[in-house]
């Protein structure tokens, strides 16, 4: 289900930043004791897809009668829904009684999982969208002992994400809501993920894998207040709200810590590209970055936007070279506080049909201008698939 709170900002340049300029200088708040950062020690990293993954096997694992196969407490498994309307299917054997927790975690941020269990008859048991971010997770308690299927696909058939699944015995010590290995201190009902973070009190609350700074103080990016002391923006290709698993981001935090504090950074895009820019802050428990805003300037420092506010905002290069952009944040003049900026790939748009390969709805062919997300396939038997959704016509498996 898409984040109806994201405020998007689509802004037409001659050249905007996409290529993520590897990681900054210095740190950004510091390990907390609760030694979060990835909860699962997972070192999988997420990635737009662009090939099925290995447990497809010869005949793939799109029905029931295909279906590849997890244990109980195995290594998560890493896996893509690839191409667009695909379906992986898995089999796994559960001991009546025991509550287990079924889940996908790790997506690429545009990527989004439906799942569902099954049991062997095939009747559907149980089905989840949402769990952290756009992970999907079931808790169940097993009525028999034997074989149960599960059943992932894209939210949207138009979708491709890359994800890991896992099969765990259900455990959540604390009682807060929060199973093993989601919750990242499952001894402490007051650190869980979204949990109101205390920021500089030494304790990751929220499980991102470093307590925040503390209000007014200056990050360890300073000087980085004009054009010449800009410093490149972080890069994640993973969804940037599933926080256990973002330290990558949260580890380069920063702080507007007065309310004349503005950070530059430089953002650079090949051609016919494009990026979301993110700050993630405003709507996290115990922040007070409640309002801030963005400004957009080209390569000779004149600026494009006027200070855009949110949270979530593609930025694209229309030419057909490279360009590198200034990104400023800066405070609304009141709110001061930490914030974690990222930097995620979309691909190209060389057709020039308004697709990029690598988004929410990705372009299944970059080459033909008339083959894109929602375009018009109702001629279902010339074996061309026109709107990327993984069939010729009009999938309505989905």
């Amino acid at each position: 289900m898409r984040r109806v709170y994201r405020k998007i900002a689509l802004i037409a340049l001659s050249g905007m930043a996409m290529t993520a300029l590897s990681g900054c200088l210095g740190t950004g708040g510091s390990t907390s004791e609760s030694g979060a950062g990835d909860a699962f020690g997972s070192a999988y990293v997420p990635a737009y897809p662009t090939e099925a993954d290995s447990f497809e096997g010869a005949t793939g694992d799109n029905n029931m009668s295909t279906a590849s196969t997890i244990t109980v407490g195995e290594p998560l498994q890493g896996r893509s829904i690839f191409p667009q309307g695909d379906y992986d299917w898995v089999k796994v054997e559960l001991e009546a009684g025991v509550v287990y927790d079924l889940f996908t975690t790790n997506l690429n941020e545009t990527g989004d999982t439906y799942l569902y269990l099954y049991d062997d008859s095939g009747n559907e048991l149980d089905s989840d969208d949402d769990h952290i971010d756009y992970d999907s997770f079931i808790e169940f308690n097993a009525t028999y002992t034997g074989t149960f299927y599960l059943k992932v696909r894209s939210y949207s058939v138009e979708e491709a994400t890359s994800y890991e699944l896992g099969v765990r015995v259900h455990i959540d010590e604390d009682n807060d809501g929060y199973s093993e290995p989601f919750d990242c201190n499952d001894n402490n009902d007051t650190i869980y993920p979204f949990a109101t973070e205390i920021a500089g009190d030494g304790i990751d609350q929220d499980c991102s894998g470093v307590d925040a700074i503390a209000n007014g103080t200056p990050d360890n990016y300073e000087e980085d207040d004009d054009f010449n002391s800009a410093k490149p923006m972080p890069e994640t290709q993973g969804s940037y709200e599933e926080v256990q698993h973002r330290n990558d981001i949260f580890s380069q935090m920063r702080t507007l810590h007065n309310t004349s504090d503005t950070d530059f950074y430089t953002v650079t895009i090949p051609a016919y590209s494009a990026a979301y820019v993110i700050e993630y802050a405003g709507y996290m428990s115990g922040n007070t970055l409640n309002s801030y805003e963005w400004y957009v300037y080209d390569e000779n420092h004149t600026e494009i936007n006027n200070g855009t506010p949110g949270v979530y905002e593609l930025v694209r290069n229309d030419s057909s070279s490279e360009k590198t952009y200034y990104i400023e944040v800066r405070s609304n003049g009141s709110d001061i506080g930490w914030y974690a900026p990222a930097l995620v790939h979309i691909g190209e748009d060389r057709d020039r049909d308004g697709y990029y390969t690598m988004d929410w709805y990705g372009d299944c062919n970059d080459a033909n201008a008339s083959i894109y997300p929602d375009a018009n396939d109702d001629n279902d038997t010339d074996g061309i698939d026109m709107n990327c959704d993984g069939v010729d016509g009009y999938n309505s498996s989905y």
